[in-house]
């Protein structure tokens, strides 16, 4: 739990997942993040005891601007101090004579970050995780529907189904194409940016549980494509979301029948 002012930003772990809320407002945390953040407390190094007179200063300085940390394992308290960031100091106060500054050993000004009220650091970006042994298919539809496809999974082999009839593709190259499936994350859409023309729509049918489908569409901003991100409509448990994904990812997801014959 992160307190700052009159914000407080919670997460918790419950049903398997990290639950955050910010005022009032519920989302999904990120679990590679937070293992991240946790990581954090056995690497903090000790820079500086203060002298008396540096501690009240820093005392005063975490009360006008700071915030306080409180770290639970069920209902007890594992860790508590308040802290801020002072004079290229991280300052952690636990109470009584415990004050110091401390550092991270590595990426100093990424980790500091976790203690800032920002609920869009930790909420989840996973846009899905599938393993290529666990898909059953994948299909990619061009609006044209001259290059689009549908990669198969039968158990015994790999068939691609498009345009001009059916392939057997070699296990060793739907595998690597299947494998770009994990742990494929979204960025938040840019407020001013809008969906241009539709590029594909995905089908992901996992061998168990439902299929994942989404279109995606170029990304216009100011009146000019993006050349680095497209936009995607997602369904989510929370509802529709329009969210930002690379091509620099999307172009391992979505081919062109003759790739697969590149072997």
């Amino acid at each position: 739990m992160l307190i700052s002012e009159s914000c407080i930003l919670r997460l918790q772990w419950k049903r398997c997942v990290w639950q955050g809320s910010f005022e009032g407002v519920s989302f999904e945390a990120d679990m590679a993040r937070m293992q991240d953040f946790l990581a954090l407390f056995n690497t903090w190094e000790i820079l500086m005891i203060p002298s008396d007179s540096q501690r009240r200063a820093w005392r005063n300085e975490a009360v006008e601007r700071g915030g306080k940390l409180c770290l639970k394992a069920g209902r007890r308290k594992v860790f508590s101090a308040s802290f801020v960031h002072t004079g290229g100091y991280f300052v952690i106060d636990r109470g009584r004579q415990q004050v110091y500054a401390v550092d991270m050993p590595y990426n100093q000004a990424d980790n500091r970050r976790f203690f800032a009220l920002e609920p869009d650091l930790w909420r989840n970006r996973l846009l899905f995780h599938f393993n290529y042994d666990g898909l059953a298919s994948v299909k990619v539809s061009y609006p044209d529907f001259k290059d689009s496809y549908r990669l198969l999974n039968t158990g015994e082999s790999f068939l691609l189904e498009h345009e001009r009839g059916v392939d057997t593709v070699p296990a060793s190259r739907a595998r690597a194409y299947l494998s770009s499936f994990t742990r494929v994350y979204f960025d938040a859409k840019d407020a001013g940016s809008e969906a241009g023309n539709l590029l594909y729509e995905m089908e992901i049918c996992p061998q168990e549980g439902e299929c994942m489908i989404f279109p995606v569409f170029e990304k216009i901003t100011e009146g000019r494509p993006d050349v680095f991100k497209a936009l995607a409509v997602v369904r989510r448990s929370s509802g529709t979301d329009t969210v930002e994904i690379p091509y620099v990812v999307l172009d391992k997801l979505a081919k062109r029948p003759d790739w697969f014959r590149l072997y």
